[in-house]
């Protein structure tokens, strides 16, 4: 992976995958290396380092210490995007639709706006002639894997252009929305539309 290459440590790429994915989490060490298949000694060493730099926080509960990123790093905002780009759900559903027919793919509401929450869900627009139960079982795998909940809206290019042309309040709330686009462009969907 393009993170691995740049970072060259496992610990940190771990720490940041987990930590810089938007979600805003907490997360223990051991837990980490068990999911991450690491050593807790040598991540505990990169969350201190990271610490140190400013990029994680550690925050005490009892005798246990969580780690989170430091939303206020001025490195936040580049590391989560880098993240999201290169490991995050962005680049599992980007990759999920790699080989589809669909015209345009996007995510859009609060992933798209930059303000998800750690229990926020991430909504996919598609606008394709592909069936609904394809694009769930596209996103269901996603979803399983990164464990997110992942939420497909479809429709055909000739009801989407229909809506559009009709004033459909909620086609005219997403296409003045942010979206982070998986397939096709802007240009694309005013095409469409």
């Amino acid at each position: 992976m393009v993170i691995d290459a740049l970072l060259g440590s496992k610990g940190k790429v771990a720490l940041l995958t987990a930590l810089f994915d938007g979600r805003q989490r907490r997360i223990h060490i051991r837990e980490l290396a068990r999911n991450a298949g690491l050593s807790a000694p040598s991540l505990m060493r990169e969350a201190k380092a990271l610490v140190k730099i400013g990029l994680l926080r550690a925050e005490k509960d009892g005798n246990r210490v969580d780690y989170c990123a430091n939303v206020d790093s001025p490195l936040y905002p580049a590391l989560t995007e880098l993240v999201q780009k290169t490991t995050g759900p962005e680049a599992a559903l980007r990759e999920a639709f790699a080989d589809s027919d669909n015209d345009v793919v996007f995510i859009y509401g609060s992933r798209a706006k930059g303000c998800e929450r750690a229990d926020s869900d991430c909504d996919v627009f598609v606008v394709g002639r592909e069936g609904l139960r394809k694009i769930a079982a596209r996103v269901g795998e996603v979803a399983n894997r990164i464990g997110l909940e992942v939420n497909p809206y479809v429709v055909t290019p000739e009801e989407f252009k229909r809506r559009v042309a009709s004033g459909d309040h909620f086609l005219g709330d997403v296409m003045s929305s942010p979206k982070i686009f998986l397939k096709g462009s802007e240009d694309e969907l005013g095409g469409l539309a």
